[in-house]
């Protein structure tokens, strides 16, 4: 199978917006392969349909059935090949390929076998209905190897495929430089959704409040955005803000997010990795970071534990202010010519499009 000119009806649990995580981009790249892509929001109170650009679609809808994971799977089966039938009728075609994103919908695969059903699960707490999805799919891709052991108990045709990587050649506009380029000569940078109960937020206010001389840039939603629908309220981070060399630049376009990372000297990925060790096993904007090439320091990231060549990763969090001092003390180094080529090929040798093409030789060998 080459995907291409497939109708492609993808499930996400994080709505269309301005913020993007990988479900929004493998919607971009399967629309740019020519396929017409459905990505179907969360149910709300209304049916709208928005063609947002060439081949992609952004799909609304009024859920006819709750409470499917109460049910006997025969009936529940049944019921989501209804609900899958009546949005063919709204869209007026017949889906090729059914990618569930989400495991609490549309989770029972089992009545659509006509069609060929993918589950992807890239988020450890993406676990509602997870065993369903992947036993009535055909095949199913995640993105760490404690997901893997997790899911191919209950199918065989299970991959790690890792993140994609979306690149960019946009280039940031003089009133976009200003935000970045003030006073502070060394600046390091966080992208990512701020309302998250991962992220570490005393550490980040060690190491700012520490270093004056540094600023701390924060680009990213807080509070309700499309990848959140919790109001945000973390004490930490409203003190935080108050420091004198800390800039919260707020929410900013998927393809300006590289140009961005670009300016930056140093990029954090501070979770409260003891605790959530599963979930935070491997982020999706580290390969957003490499990306841009400049150093990352991490707390413990398990995807990435013998890939010290590209990222400073420390096994506690109370180790991070100590490594932060020796990184920028060294700044130089860590940042040179040949290191930030590594990053930046590492980064680009997991694009979107080279996910795809994995994902199509693994349906072609295993599957069809």
């Amino acid at each position: 199978m080459n995907l291409k000119q497939k109708k492609i009806l993808l499930i996400s649990p994080e709505t269309w917006g301005i913020n993007y995580v990988s479900k929004h981009h493998y919607a971009l790249h399967l629309a740019k392969k020519d396929n017409q892509v459905y990505f179907l929001n969360l149910p709300s109170n209304e049916n709208i349909i928005r063609k947002i650009d060439h081949n992609l679609w952004i799909v609304n809808y009024k859920t006819n059935y709750r409470g499917l994971r109460f049910l006997p799977i025969k009936i529940s089966g049944r019921l989501i090949r209804n609900e899958i039938i009546k949005l063919e009728k709204r869209l007026k075609i017949k889906f090729d390929l059914i990618w569930n994103f989400d495991s609490s919908r549309f989770f029972n695969l089992s009545c659509l076998n006509n069609k060929l059903r993918i589950a992807h699960i890239v988020d450890w707490s993406e676990d509602f209905n997870r065993e369903t999805l992947c036993r009535t799919s055909d095949i199913c891709f995640c993105t760490s190897d404690k997901l893997l052991k997790a899911m191919r108990k209950y199918n065989q045709y299970t991959y790690n495929i890792g993140h994609g990587y979306a690149p960019s050649e946009y280039e940031l506009n003089p009133e976009e430089k200003k935000e970045v380029g003030n006073k502070f000569q060394i600046k390091a940078g966080y992208i990512g959704n701020m309302n998250s109960k991962y992220l570490d937020w005393e550490t980040f206010y060690l190491l700012a409040s520490k270093n004056p001389e540094i600023g701390f840039f924060f680009i990213g939603p807080k509070g309700m955005s499309n990848l959140s629908g919790i109001e945000f309220n973390e004490p930490l981070l409203t003190k935080l803000e108050k420091l004198d060399n800390t800039f919260f630049l707020g929410e900013k376009p998927a393809y300006k997010i590289p140009s961005y990372l670009k300016e930056f000297d140093i990029l954090l990925l501070i979770y409260k990795a003891k605790k959530y060790k599963e979930q935070v096993a491997n982020p999706h904007k580290l390969l957003e970071y490499f990306g841009s090439g400049k150093i990352v320091l991490a707390s413990w990231t398990e995807e990435y534990r013998d890939k010290n060549d590209l990222i400073e990763m420390v096994p506690s969090n109370d180790d991070l202010p100590t490594t932060f001092t020796k990184v920028m003390n060294n700044i130089k180094f860590h940042n040179q010519n040949d290191k930030q080529l590594k990053r930046k090929k590492f980064a680009m040798d997991n694009s979107y499009e080279k996910k795809i093409h994995v994902i199509e030789n693994l349906i072609n060998e295993f599957i069809l």
